[in-house]
């Protein structure tokens, strides 16, 4: 059970497979249990094939593999809502060749350990001074980045704007910077905030080489603190694992006053390392980022007003 080659973090995101349900088997010494079929309480409710053809057929499942459809069909989902027209169209003439890592980012975007976090943090080890990468990584093998609340990834509400985006990296040591504006409302104000990085691509491989993958993709934020208010939340994969994959996703939190800096701008580069014996070809990316405030805080409407992004009629 997780984590990934070269500890990288895996599962990727915790989505429901329904609860297994375990039998005690009588034993001699100690507690030996089975698993039992799906009841009503335990599984997940699935079309199933029947005998006789008919097509309405409903059982119960359970598993990883309940899991990885319910996966699919939110990265459906999303890829409609990129492509919906009445929702503006986004990745309407975009290159298909990006659509992958848009959706992947998107899939990811909204996942957070939540309270399920909380209570490993508590159970799991090591315990003790300077073990929390060990233990993040200790609960990373059962909830990776954590659920994902796809609905949120879908629409932006009054308080969040989500900005979605793409391209690609070399790894001659160039990165490609992002200059993002901040609403008005949350200078010099102690109103809580939060800002949430979500970096998806596809590496190409070296299956001779133990680094396998050849790209190692990062965001690298400039002075996030003294921009924005806000550092790294603690509830989440440590930063030494979050890049070891080909997925960073980072969550900010933070409800300190600044003032703002750039015109009221964050930065941050997304670069692209070598490894697992060299690249020769650039990497496309899939970039996802949210700003997001307490209820009351119009961060919508104020971010796109700066980005001069016009409704369409």
């Amino acid at each position: 059970m997780g984590l990934g080659h070269r500890k990288v973090v895996k599962p990727d995101i915790f989505m429901p497979g329904g609860r297994e349900r375990l039998v005690p088997v009588t034993s001699g010494s100690g507690l030996r249990v089975r698993s039992a079929s799906p009841g009503q309480l335990y599984g997940l409710k699935a079309a199933i094939p029947d005998s006789g053809g008919r097509l309405d057929q409903e059982g119960l499942t359970a598993g990883t593999s309940a899991a990885t459809a319910l996966a699919t069909r939110a990265a459906h989902r999303l890829f409609d809502a990129l492509m919906d027209e009445e929702n503006g169209g986004i990745l309407e003439g975009t290159d298909p060749a990006y659509f992958g890592v848009v959706v992947k980012a998107l899939l990811a975007h909204r996942a957070h350990w939540g309270t399920k976090g909380a209570v490993l943090n508590e159970l799991y080890g090591p315990k003790g001074r300077g073990k929390h990468v060990a233990r993040k990584d200790n609960i990373a093998r059962v909830l990776g980045y954590g659920r994902p609340v796809v609905e949120e990834a879908m629409i932006c509400g009054a308080n969040r704007a989500i900005l979605v985006g793409y391209g690609s990296v070399d790894s001659d040591e160039s990165a490609v910077l992002y200059r993002i504006p901040l609403p008005p409302s949350l200078e010099s104000v102690t109103e809580p905030r939060s800002i949430t990085m979500t970096l998806a691509w596809f590496s190409p491989v070296n299956y001779r080489h133990r680094g396998y993958r050849r790209a190692k993709l990062e965001i690298q934020p400039i002075e996030l603190e003294n921009r924005a208010g806000v550092s790294r939340a603690s509830d989440q994969p440590s930063d030494k694992s979050v890049p070891r994959g080909s997925l960073f996703h980072v969550r900010y939190h933070g409800d300190h006053a600044v003032a703002f800096v750039d015109d009221g701008h964050i930065q941050f580069r997304v670069l692209c390392r070598e490894q697992a014996g060299g690249l020769d070809q650039a990497i496309r990316y899939g970039l996802v980022v949210t700003i997001e405030a307490g209820e009351g805080v119009p961060v919508y409407q104020e971010v796109r007003q700066r980005l001069g992004i016009q409704p369409r009629p």
